[in-house]
């Protein structure tokens, strides 16, 4: 519980204000804690943290990591689209290693959106101040969900991350906007 609270406070004192935790029960034994913030920077993003999934082994490295979302504020279900992608690799594997694809988890809560699938990469928006934190016996890293669309997961079929990510910069995609079009 220690740990979880020190998690909570670093990633909130280095991406926005007003911290509100919000808990997902999943089973009667298996929650997850999700820290939601203003950003720093930015009074219309949200930036969500989940706390408490560097618990479990979900990448073939055993790193331990938390994962990061930012959206619009509008998109008040981000939450729960952040805490389900925590269940996913907590309870069914999914891994969270920079590259991977969480499949149809923004489709789940918004079906109509363009936005379908999460990319894992590391969390550019604080590339010099999100630092992995040393809590004694554990490390724990930082991975970003950003989403992506249909077509943007097929590129990645046959393309690495890092040729999407400067189609974005490119096109100044608003990764943020959860209803944006696709790059490709």
């Amino acid at each position: 519980m220690i740990k979880n609270k020190a998690i909570a406070h670093y990633i909130a004192k280095i991406t926005g204000k007003d911290p509100k935790v919000l808990r997902f029960q999943a089973t009667e034994h298996a929650h997850i804690d999700i820290v939601s913030m203003t950003e720093h920077g930015d009074e219309n993003l949200m930036v969500h943290a989940s706390v408490g999934l560097s618990a479990y082994p979900t990448n073939p490295e055993n790193r331990h990591i938390e994962l990061v979302l930012v959206a619009e504020k509008k998109y008040d279900l981000a939450p729960n689209i952040l805490g389900t992608c925590a269940f996913k690799a907590m309870l069914e594997g999914w891994q969270t290693m920079t590259g991977a694809i969480f499949s149809h988890i923004f489709s789940a809560y918004y079906p109509d959106f363009n936005v379908k699938h999460g990319l894992l990469i590391p969390p550019y928006l604080w590339k010099d101040t999100l630092k992995t934190l040393d809590l004694g016996e554990l490390l724990v890293e930082w991975k970003m969900v950003i989403p992506i669309t249909q077509q943007e997961a097929d590129y990645l079929q046959t393309h690495s991350p890092s040729t999407l990510l400067p189609l974005f910069v490119e096109k100044d995609v608003n990764l943020f906007d959860l209803s944006r079009e696709s790059v490709v």
